[in-house]
């Protein structure tokens, strides 16, 4: 990968998506289109990798047709050393299993660890390369790579990416579950309606939620875990869980955190402003033919302004926060 993006006119997969330099864009901004572009093609595209930007401040969105692949993660900050725990040979998880040694695939004993996958979600096992075989005829795809992309367990029918089976054999509990939060407003008619705010991580270890739009009825209400409380109550609730990180993805939570909402703000009172500033501009516009000399007068031409706003819009709408850098 490393040698491919650096010499990508010597790369066989790189030579015909090479982007085109623009005159304005830099040498960075290049290599990170490039970047981008790379993880749309074969064999990465199909690899479980996680993209880290190490110094958020130089983080850059991608953008146009060249989107990377939805299980590529993105994390920011440095890399931290921690210990991990061997999740295969934990006795509670080992205990939430059938108990048996045998792949439930092809019914054979599983003799090796480093040989074996197990399901998070019912935490049974696996040879693994009988649970990749039976995911790629699932998806069609036996000819055409080695390592699914993902698959359905076939005992619990979780739906499940295989980056995120490989960390759960790796000890990486953390990079395979987060803590989603719930919060249910009481009604004395009936049980708690319990609505998702979001999740916190590691990496996120702590987030604001606004609850006030969640205290009217009428709501529909999230899914949550089993085991939370339905007895009808007269006390606001707040509800923690531990659910894979796949099931998450596909969660909309009920509000937007305070930063989400902190960058709506800030986008609308931009547009807003530059809007009143263009309007402004333009009611003062004339043409050259009714212009009066003025030497001490500078002039600047609208189609200037124009084209400045247009440029500022577009780059606000690609990052919010672009001004920063």
């Amino acid at each position: 990968f490393e040698w491919a993006w650096q010499h990508p006119k010597r790369s066989r997969r790189l030579r015909c998506i090479i982007p085109v330099k623009k005159s304005r864009m830099t040498k960075f901004q290049w290599l990170i289109e490039l970047l981008g572009r790379m993880l749309c093609v074969d064999p990465w595209c199909r690899l479980p990798l996680t993209l880290r930007w190490l110094m958020p401040k130089y983080k850059t969105p991608f953008t146009g047709e060249w989107i990377p692949p939805s299980h590529i993660q993105y994390v920011d900050g440095l890399v931290k050393s921690r210990r991990i725990r061997d999740v295969l040979e934990n006795s509670t998880h080992s205990a939430s299993g059938n108990g048996s040694s045998c792949c439930l695939v092809c019914g054979e004993d599983v003799a090796s660890v480093a040989d074996q996958l197990r399901c998070f979600g019912c935490y049974n096992k696996f040879h693994l390369r009988c649970l990749a075989d039976l995911f790629l005829r699932r998806s069609g795809e036996v000819t055409d790579g080695i390592v699914p992309v993902s698959g359905t367990c076939p005992t619990c029918d979780l739906q499940v990416m295989w980056g995120d089976l490989v960390r759960f054999k790796k000890g990486c509990f953390r990079d395979v579950f987060r803590d989603p939060m719930y919060f249910s407003w009481p009604s004395a008619e009936a049980p708690p309606q319990w609505q998702y705010l979001g999740q916190i991580s590691n990496e996120k270890p702590s987030a604001i939620f606004r609850i006030s739009r969640l205290k009217s009825s009428g709501l529909e209400a999230s899914s949550v875990p089993v085991g939370f409380g339905q007895k009808v109550t007269h006390n606001a609730q707040i509800g923690i869980s531990l659910e894979p990180l796949q099931v998450l993805r596909s969660m909309t939570p009920a509000v937007e955190t305070s930063a989400e909402l902190a960058a709506v703000g800030f986008v609308e009172f931009t547009q807003r402003m530059l809007e009143s500033f263009l309007n402004f501009v333009t009611s003062f516009s004339q043409t050259q033919g009714q212009m009066s000399p003025a030497p001490n007068e500078i002039f600047v031409p609208l189609s200037y302004v124009q084209t400045w706003y247009q440029n500022f819009e577009r780059r606000l709408a690609q990052n919010v926060y672009f001004w920063k850098n």
